[in-house]
């Protein structure tokens, strides 16, 4: 857009540009826009990519030892007589004395044990999580409790052992 001797722009120009402005952007733009968010998500992915369905044998062994109820773990690992664990899913409880076995939690599970509230210091805190971070979060203060690790399971175990040493749940 030239502007008229003077400085001057017309309202013709004006319109021109603000329907410009306004317009969809082209294949070829949503292509590239797609292209650079996929490129950027990569990077991050890489991060995630051990990523697994249930808390790790050390993950499993750690929440029982602070006193996670073992009776809400979804799932079992089986400890083979050459203790190489493997994963079976069961409908319920492994009986006891058939199988060696160690309870683990699939991420809804986990996420069932987290209360959506906690009450400190005369604040509510809401719960709020993203795909690697979770949050203790109030509006008018500080938040209470935040971490971030390579996977939303791995954040929501470290929640659950801090509500666990601070005796939330």
């Amino acid at each position: 857009m030239v502007p008229l001797p003077g400085g001057m722009i017309t309202v013709a120009d004006n319109a021109k540009r603000r329907k410009k402005q306004n317009a969809k952007p082209s294949k070829i733009e949503l292509t590239n826009s797609c292209e650079n968010i996929l490129k950027r998500n990569y990077g991050r992915r890489k991060k995630m990519q051990n990523n697994s369905i249930c808390t790790s044998v050390e993950q499993s062994q750690r929440l029982i030892g602070l006193g996670l109820n073992a009776d809400t773990a979804d799932l079992y690992y089986i400890l083979r007589r050459d203790r190489e664990p493997r994963l079976a899913l069961f409908a319920s409880k492994v009986p006891e004395g058939i199988l060696n076995s160690l309870p683990a939690w699939s991420l809804s599970a986990l996420i069932n044990q987290l209360p959506q509230f906690i009450t400190a210091e005369n604040t509510d805190y809401c719960l709020l999580m993203t795909s690697d971070r979770v949050v203790y979060w109030s509006p008018n203060k500080d938040n209470l409790y935040e971490t971030t690790q390579n996977n939303l399971l791995d954040a929501v175990v470290e929640t659950l052992v801090w509500l666990i040493e601070k005796e939330e749940i």
